[in-house]
């Protein structure tokens, strides 16, 4: 089945700007691998998603365990508490780009997530200084809000009764929830492991056939509604889904809906050596005048990635021109002049008059009269006399 949107293909766009500041140049190099994602377009694709998924999710419920249990509050909830819950949590993912390898959550993010969680009365367990998530209790907490949901809003459909807790618990082990395995105590001694390899018998549980599954065939009876409610299968509209919510990169958070053939989130490397020394970047400098990126593809949702770098181009032709030497090298030095001569074109034009002349009169005179560039061409004159007469080391 092809794919769709297939015009939506990544491009590298390369961005370079140099500005002459006659004794030397700035480099700056930008290149950002674009994506094809729409802010407007993903909204609608999650409300889309929510919209279709839901019902045919709730009859899957129904026909694997509705002999039971009745389920009517439980997806009632599911409607109005968890997808309102589910399209901000999209949103907010798209805002941050945390997903994968990409931008980590900030303690602000994780704090926005917790004040979104309320509305469905579940408390996001985060660290002392609420800055983290807590991972080691995370599961526990959430297996935890399933009962506790389980007991609100499921009844048996013997008694008409909400579940009590063991219920609850039975219907979670019942759709394969198990409890968090305890914390394993420290390994005994090797004098008290018991002796396996002097004919012992093995330990009672070892694996023998593999169970089945609560939920073996629930993808078939799931494909097999939303075809029934939908009128197309759910390959052929995931298709589009990640085309829409995942770009040409078919990453991010909803990328598992979409069945379209892609790299495990493929790693990217590159690298940039440039004529002079790199006074920015967003890379990692490997070099003086080289620095390298490496990325994979979850980096590249949703709004690509950028990678940018600065860097000095000498002019070593004008310093001897001028000076009979090499004078400029002080990262400092350098980076002032750059700002003392910013877009100053008067300054400029004099800096080249005097390399062309091979003499600092250009300077001098511009220094002399009573415009607002001549305290700057003072300031620069000052600069550079004062590499040029400094002893060699």
């Amino acid at each position: 089945m092809p794919s769709p949107l297939e015009d939506r293909a990544s491009v590298n766009r390369i961005a370079h700007n140099f500005n002459d500041f006659g004794l030397f140049g700035i480099d700056d190099w930008t290149e950002t691998i674009t994506e094809t994602i729409r802010l407007d377009e993903y909204a609608e694709t999650i409300d889309e998603m929510t919209r279709m998924l839901i019902p045919p999710a709730q009859a899957t419920f129904d026909e694997l365990f509705g002999a039971q249990y009745d389920f009517a509050e439980m997806h009632a909830f599911a409607r109005k508490r968890l997808a309102p819950i589910a399209r901000r949590f999209a949103l907010l993912l798209f805002q941050t780009g945390a997903h994968g390898g990409g931008t980590q959550p900030s303690p602000e993010d994780w704090r926005m997530l917790k004040e979104m969680l309320r509305p469905a009365a579940f408390e996001l367990p985060l660290n002392e200084e609420g800055t983290q998530l807590n991972n080691e209790v995370l599961g526990r907490v959430l297996r935890e809000y399933c009962r506790d949901v389980f007991m609100m809003t499921v009844r048996l459909k013997t008694t008409g009764q909400y579940l009590t807790p063991d219920q609850a618990e039975d219907l979670l082990l019942t759709l394969g929830w198990k409890p968090e395995p305890e914390p394993q105590s420290q390994p005994a001694s090797e004098s008290e492991q018991p002796d396996t390899a002097a004919g012992a018998p093995p330990p009672a549980s070892q694996p023998t056939a593999q169970e089945a599954s609560p939920w073996d065939g629930a993808h078939d009876v799931f494909s097999r509604h939303f075809l029934a409610m939908h009128g197309r299968s759910l390959e052929s509209i995931s298709l589009l889904w990640g085309a829409q919510a995942g770009g040409a990169h078919r990453r991010g958070p909803l990328s598992f809906f979409d069945p379209a053939p892609k790299p495990h989130n493929r790693e990217y490397h590159y690298e940039l050596t440039t004529a002079g020394p790199i006074i920015e970047t967003n890379g990692r400098r490997v070099a003086a005048n080289a620095v390298e990126w490496s990325f994979a593809a979850d980096d590249l949702w949703p709004l690509g990635y950028k990678m940018h770098a600065v860097a000095i181009r000498w002019n070593r032709n004008a310093e001897k021109r001028l000076f009979g030497q090499t004078v400029l090298g002080d990262m400092d030095a350098v980076l002032d002049l750059r700002k003392a001569i910013g877009d100053r074109q008067p300054v400029k034009e004099a800096i080249q008059q005097a390399i062309e002349q091979g003499s600092l009169d250009p300077l001098h005179k511009l220094a002399a009269d009573d415009s607002e560039e001549a305290k700057v061409a003072s300031t620069i004159l000052g600069t550079i006399l004062g590499l040029a007469t400094r002893p060699a080391p």
